[in-house]
């Protein structure tokens, strides 16, 4: 008789969506997630917006359509709104800490060793976006943390840094 050891799934970036729906199941943080389309591509996406014992937090995955290309997460410290508790690269604060523990070891351990590449200003808001490299994944953390393929990752800074030197070609 042989024993088989059934790895957990773990919904990161280039999963496909069936294993992205397999692991939101397993993580009560979040529990109630819907599926939607997407406003911009009409691809399915996923969302949640909930609080526990006064911690908010908002988590969102897009797709191509067969596997999850992004995913946005933004935690609120006690009281305050998603996205005021930082993630901050170097692993200190609430934010990383509830991170941390949605994604995994693994993930955060390439999150902290990713390199900064960009610190992109928003002209109309002056809201700074900083973009890492990692291994496995591309990040990018301005309150919240974006956790996406290198693919999606290139697509998101050229945008960024479009926008930042001409704001007006860019639309919400």
């Amino acid at each position: 008789m042989a024993a088989f050891c059934v790895r957990p799934a773990a919904a990161v970036p280039g999963q496909t969506l069936s294993q992205f729906v397999a692991w939101a199941k397993t993580r009560p943080l979040l529990a109630g997630i819907d599926r939607r389309r997407n406003e911009l591509s009409g691809f399915p996406a996923f969302s949640v917006d909930t609080s526990d014992h006064g911690i908010s937090w908002r988590f969102y995955a897009t797709s191509d359509g067969a596997t999850i290309r992004r995913e946005t997460l933004a935690v609120g410290d006690p009281g305050k709104a998603p996205g005021s508790a930082a993630i901050l690269h170097e692993g200190s604060g609430y934010g990383y800490a509830f991170f941390a523990s949605l994604y995994g070891p693994m993930v955060a351990h390439d999150f902290l060793g990713a390199k900064q590449i960009a610190a992109i200003v928003d002209p109309t808001n002056k809201t700074v976006t900083r973009f890492y490299t990692g291994k496995r994944f591309g990040y990018s953390t301005s309150g919240s943390i974006v956790v996406e393929t290198h693919a999606a990752f290139d697509i998101d800074m050229a945008q960024a840094q479009k926008c930042a030197r001409s704001p007006q070609d860019c639309s919400e």
